[in-house]
């Protein structure tokens, strides 16, 4: 189910109309609603997480010891 976007910032909304914008955030666990990775999805995941293995070992590497 898609939001729709609020009309107005939510600082200038009343409380009525603040407490539908954020109603879905008063659920606890949204967890049941999650699905599978579509295989566009998937291989984009791979390649993000691929990318930041990448960053943290040339972190690593560049690391100089204190002494």
């Amino acid at each position: 189910m898609k939001s729709k976007k609020p009309l107005k910032p939510y600082w200038e909304m009343t409380t009525e109309e603040l407490r539908e914008a954020t109603k879905q955030f008063d659920e606890e666990f949204i967890g049941d609603k999650a699905r599978p990775l579509s295989p566009k999805m998937k291989a984009l995941w791979e390649r993000a997480k691929a990318k930041g293995e990448a960053n943290e070992n040339l972190v690593r590497d560049n690391v100089q010891p204190i002494v």
